[in-house]
């Protein structure tokens, strides 16, 4: 994968993993007769919103997991590139002379 499709992934799910944990916590700390239209599962006597709320929770740690994962891998495989240039260019340090006299 190309660094800037990387990029863009990891963006991708750490803004679906905030959005789901707003959600989750939405779910859980308002009560269910003051939650926004535009929340899934609004019906009336339909108990499940704190499970959804769970959920949401779980699927946003995951997602911002995955994305640290990501993040993290692609940093990880960039540092190992530059050591591996930097041990392929030859070494400038001056070589000691050997010493006279000194036999083996």
């Amino acid at each position: 994968m190309s660094k800037s499709l990387k990029l863009s992934l990891v963006v991708i799910l750490v803004v679906l993993g905030a959005l789901a944990l707003a959600t989750g916590v939405v779910y859980l700390v308002v009560p269910f007769r003051h939650l926004p239209s535009f929340i899934p599962g609004h019906k009336p006597g339909y108990g499940a919103y704190h499970q959804r709320g769970a959920i949401g929770i779980v699927i946003g740690l995951v997602l911002l997991a995955v994305a640290g994962l990501i993040g993290r891998v692609s940093r990880r495989s960039r540092s190992s590139a530059a050591l591996t240039s930097a041990h392929d260019e030859p070494s400038e340090a001056p070589s000691l002379p050997a010493e006279e006299g000194a036999s083996a």
